[in-house]
């Protein structure tokens, strides 16, 4: 209160927060937690530095850095601001993007890329390669062997631990780059050529047979 207010914070990046930092009449100034250490307890310190120094909030509560932005986060705030508009658009097309994957442990990664870039390497093989490469994807036949044996139509992608296996779904739809056509999976069977790839779309390019391309 009074001509001149003061007020002390965390520095957050709220609403109320960014609106005062940007406001030509308002003034800051900031410092660390270790600055005030001749009056804070030394154990107090050591302890903070523990548990939360190098992380988000130990930046936030010890370094009194303001972060505008999750590090490495796809979608910030300037682009989100960039994007909006005061009338709805029509829409013309729906994304889906999954990250982080839904899920963890080995493999999770493979699988999750595998569904989401539903391109194989053939489909309907019953024997595993002999020398697969991590990321390889393939649609298991209908008498698969080895350590293929009782995953028939499975999707078999090959990861750095190994073998991962999933069912497919009915009508699922890859890209055979052996055969140079789509396979759809009707519930009991996946057939090649089934669909025609015009229209067809993948991530970040829309692409047709009459070699017309269109960015989405």
């Amino acid at each position: 209160m009074g001509e001149r207010p003061r007020t002390t914070t965390t520095p957050r990046p709220v609403p109320l927060v960014r609106a005062l930092v940007g406001r030509h009449d308002v003034g800051t100034t900031g410092g660390h937690s270790a600055d005030n250490r001749a009056y804070m307890p030394p154990d107090f310190l050591v302890a903070a530095e523990e548990a939360y120094g190098g992380t988000r909030l130990g930046r936030e509560e010890l370094d009194g850095e303001l972060i505008e932005e999750v590090e490495g986060a796809l979608w910030t705030r300037d682009l989100i601001k960039h994007c909006r508009v005061r009338v709805a658009l029509d829409v013309v097309r729906v994304v889906v993007g999954v990250d982080p994957p839904v899920g963890s442990g080995p493999g999770t990664d493979a699988r999750v890329d595998a569904l989401l870039q539903a391109s194989v390497v053939a489909v309907s093989v019953n024997d595993p390669p002999v020398a697969p490469i991590a990321g390889q994807c393939w649609i298991v036949g209908d008498a698969p062997s080895g350590t293929w044996a009782g995953q028939p139509r499975s999707l078999a992608v090959w990861t750095d631990d190994g073998w991962r296996m999933m069912a497919p779904l009915a009508g699922m739809v890859v890209w055979s780059a052996a055969d140079g056509v789509f396979a759809r999976f009707g519930g009991a069977a996946w057939s090649p050529g089934a669909m025609s790839s015009r229209g067809a779309c993948w991530w970040g390019r829309a692409r047709c047979r009459d070699a017309t391309a269109t960015d989405f």
